[in-house]
């Protein structure tokens, strides 16, 4: 039996265990939390490829937009009045 068949298995298991109103709590080690995030990406990349990409994408323009707040941050701020001022041709 491959991982895949386990972990459906097991996510079956949960779930019908929640509509008992059982809770369960698991506890890994980080060697297997790590081995099974690797498991769903290659598993996301090879069945949903738009969806892989898409979350890549995002995950990308967050990060240019949490550098270009950080740079931002760095210099002086303007004015909301110099701010009209240029988009209303004033300046």
């Amino acid at each position: 039996m491959n991982h895949t068949r386990r972990g459906d298995a097991l996510l079956d298991c949960f779930a019908y265990l929640g509509t008992k109103g059982l809770r369960m709590e698991l506890t890994i080690s980080e060697t297997k939390a790590k081995e099974l995030l690797k498991e769903v990406i290659i598993e996301l990349a090879q069945e949903r490829r738009d969806l892989f990409f898409e979350i890549i994408l995002e995950a990308i323009e967050e990060i240019g937009l949490a550098n270009a707040i950080r740079q931002g941050r760095q210099n002086e701020f303007v004015s909301e009045e110099s701010i009209i001022a240029i988009l209303e041709g004033q300046a």
